[in-house]
């Protein structure tokens, strides 16, 4: 879509941007700086040496944001190692982000919630029991020399443990969370803690010599869901290009870094007023109580609300998009990922690690303290 226009209120792209940032910034002062090399270290020594894979698990069993940010890692692998075979762990409501991307060729699919209620049932504990067992035998099956473990808890932990990988890749103590280093073979020291996140997921390649210049990821709306997404444009009368796309929403996890459903409603009517550009509301099925207060706030600014059937249909509304708005959140990541331009609103999070990654993209950030460690950015959840 080209690059972003000049604007006197957006400032440049700069190693030096003052902290905590407050202001809009150019999303590239978060995802250009050069940390430094990685170190990687095997039973505490030094790396000497690496034979190219036949067959990479990536384990990446997060929210669908956070995989997002590790897809590049499949397109890496493919570029360094041709013919190389890139299967993926997944937790299943994330499944949608890798599957049908076509540098990944297999999906193992983490049954979190499902096996979480079976294990407390007694009467689904024994099937529960076998399907993890079946799940681990298919892990072995795909007799992988290579897994990495761009995540770094203890999910992955057990995963990488279950996976009968000899060569297990992930980070070092103190850059992975719940003692996940003892799962691993090989670990990788960063040079900061604090590295944007798709950043951190290919050092991981990075430390095993591959080039990862110019590495990313662009997600392949299906066909079928693209067809589907411009339907509902033409039911609402929306060129393609003609609108912006707004996400209100976040998982209920991060539901402190929701921005106001009104101020979401009045950027609707200033855009009316100002650009002639109608707003469409993109909302999940829980927040279909939504609905109402953003079309009243939005006033008769022509703004509509559309509840997408699926990850893919999202996408393939966010391709259409003039602009993309929201928090840090997976609908505005896939947007920056499929190359939108993206407005990121960030308050209590930081956007040093989860800023859009893929340019055109700016983000404005408020520093608003954490009230439970007083942090200016921070991924608290909200206290139920």
């Amino acid at each position: 879509m080209g690059t972003m226009p000049a604007s006197p209120s957006l400032e440049p792209a700069a190693p030096g941007v003052p902290w905590p940032p407050c202001g809009v910034f150019d999303a590239r002062a978060f995802t250009d700086p050069e940390p430094g090399p990685p170190l990687v270290t095997a039973g505490g020594r030094r790396l000497a040496g690496f034979a190219p894979p036949r067959c990479v698990l990536v384990v990446g069993l997060t929210a669908s944001g956070d995989v997002l940010h590790f897809l590049p890692l499949a397109s890496a692998l493919k570029r360094a190692w041709p013919g190389v075979r890139v299967e993926w762990v997944v937790q299943d409501k994330a499944r949608g982000v890798v599957e049908g991307q076509a540098a990944v060729d297999r999906i193992h699919v983490f049954a979190r919630h499902r096996w979480a209620a079976g294990w407390r049932t007694p009467a689904r504990l024994v099937s529960t029991m076998g399907e993890i067992l079946s799940f681990a035998g298919d892990l072995r099956g795909a007799r992988a020399d290579l897994l990495l473990d761009p995540q770094g808890t203890a999910k992955s932990a057990l995963v990488n443990l279950l996976s009968g990988v000899r060569c297990r890749v992930g980070f070092a103590r103190g850059f992975g969370r719940e003692l996940n280093a003892q799962s691993l073979s090989v670990t990788v020291a960063l040079p900061t803690r604090r590295m944007h996140r798709v950043r951190k997921s290919l050092w991981l390649l990075r430390a095993l010599g591959v080039d990862v210049a110019g590495a990313g990821a662009r997600f392949e709306v299906p066909p079928g869901a693209q067809a589907g997404a411009d339907a509902i444009l033409r039911d609402l009368g929306l060129a393609p290009g003609s609108f912006a796309l707004a996400h209100p929403g976040t998982s209920a996890f991060g539901a402190r870094k929701r921005w106001p459903l009104d101020r979401y409603g009045a950027l609707a009517a200033r855009l009316a007023a100002s650009r002639g550009r109608r707003t469409l509301f993109s909302i999940g099925p829980v927040e279909h109580g939504w609905r109402e207060p953003l079309l009243a706030a939005a006033g008769g600014s022509g703004a509509a609300v559309v509840e997408p059937p699926s990850l893919a249909v999202l996408a393939g509304l966010l391709a259409r998009a003039a602009c993309v708005i929201g928090s840090d959140s997976a609908p505005v990541h896939l947007a920056s990922n499929l190359r939108a331009r993206v407005v990121g609103l960030y308050g209590p999070t930081d956007p040093v690690l989860f800023a859009p990654y893929y340019p055109p993209a700016a983000v404005v950030v408020q520093g608003l303290a954490c009230p439970d460690c007083g942090a200016a950015h921070c991924n608290h959840p909200v206290p139920r």
